[in-house]
């Protein structure tokens, strides 16, 4: 996967782009590692230009939760399609996994696109 962000304030959206390979979790984790010095409140991933995930960019996700955990940030996500959407929520029950339309997304972060 390769990674490109967006900042607004507190509020980091992270664009998914391309299917998971060994070490995203490790690109992402300093992706947001960079980010960090400013705060964060939340981090976005916005899966809007990925068809489908496999188990590395889950295994990246679940990372980013542990470490928005740890940091003190929420994880959401958004424009993922239903496929996605049914991954996220059968490989991350221990997590409430906030996953939101584009539309929704932007509504509620007060984001104009």
């Amino acid at each position: 996967m390769n990674f490109s962000h967006t900042r607004y304030y507190d509020l980091v959206i992270i664009t998914v782009i391309g299917i998971g390979e060994y070490g995203d979790d490790v690109k992402l984790i300093k992706l947001v590692e960079n980010l960090i010095p400013g705060k964060i409140s939340t981090v976005a991933i916005n899966f809007s230009q990925v068809d489908t995930i496999n188990s590395a960019a889950v295994a990246a996700i679940l990372y980013l939760l542990k470490y928005g955990d740890e940091h003190n940030f929420d994880v959401v996500f958004f424009a993922a399609n239903d496929k996605i959407s049914m991954i996220l929520e059968r490989a991350l029950p221990k997590y409430s996994v906030n996953i939101f339309t584009e539309n929704e997304f932007y509504k509620k972060y007060n984001i104009t696109v």
